[in-house]
């Protein structure tokens, strides 16, 4: 069986990457676990800074997406204040690139891992059978966004230098709220879900009504 998994993080490729890399350590320990199993192909594609072509390390294919990163502080800000409208638009373009990869490992299942990004979205433009898996979720913490400290407070305080280089709490709240809408797409119309805890069963029952439901628990990281 081909698997595709779809990640924040490259996982074990992350030393070859030059990439300093802390969270997400469970995923590199079931990377192991599966790669031992001789019925499962797997390959991981992950969003990375640079342009790199794909490659194999221990029999694991990696395919590097390249998303552009800004070192020029100018620049940066420019994207920063054009993100909000551009983020549907980087979307589409980035999901084509996904699919490109899709078809070019023709995998027998996907496994998306997360909701915080854009992979879900390739379940409305492939017919490959795909499972996404609950890390964090943003519409409940969108929900708790100004719990702790109020927004007016929040905004009250906030440095005019944060405003200026398009980091304000309203505006970094307003693009939470673009994702998490996104999140709320790509989990309404997700067929199949892992989650692992009770939360993640009871919450995807709302967002998530009509999907199947598989428990999958994690893996430690090596200590």
């Amino acid at each position: 069986m081909k698997v595709l998994w779809f990640a924040n993080t490259p996982c074990s490729a992350a030393e070859r990457l030059g990439l300093n890399i802390a969270s997400g350590g469970w995923l590199s320990s079931l990377e192991q676990e599966l790669k031992n199993i001789p019925d499962i192909q797997l390959a991981i594609c992950f969003y990375h800074h640079k342009p790199e072509k794909s490659f194999v390390i221990n029999n694991v294919h990696f395919f590097p997406v390249y998303r552009k990163s800004q070192k020029n502080k100018i620049r940066r800000i420019i994207d920063k204040m054009l993100y909000f409208k551009t983020i549907c638009h980087n979307d589409k373009k980035e999901i084509n690139e996904l699919l490109n990869i899709i078809n070019l490992y023709n995998p027998d299942i996907i496994h998306v891992h997360g909701t915080e990004d854009n992979f879900g979205l390739i379940q409305f433009y492939t017919k490959k059978p795909v499972v996404i898996s609950i890390q964090g979720l943003l519409n409940p913490i969108k929900e708790k966004y100004f719990s702790g400290i109020p927004k007016n407070i929040a905004v009250k305080y906030e440095t005019f230098v944060r405003k200026l280089v398009f980091l304000s709490i309203k505006r970094k709240f307003k693009i939470f709220n673009k994702i998490a809408e996104r999140e709320k797409i790509i989990l309404k119309n997700s067929k199949n879900i892992i989650g692992r805890t009770d939360w993640d069963r009871r919450i995807t029952r709302v967002l998530a009504p009509e999907s199947m439901y598989f428990v999958g628990n994690e893996i430690l990281r090596n200590s």
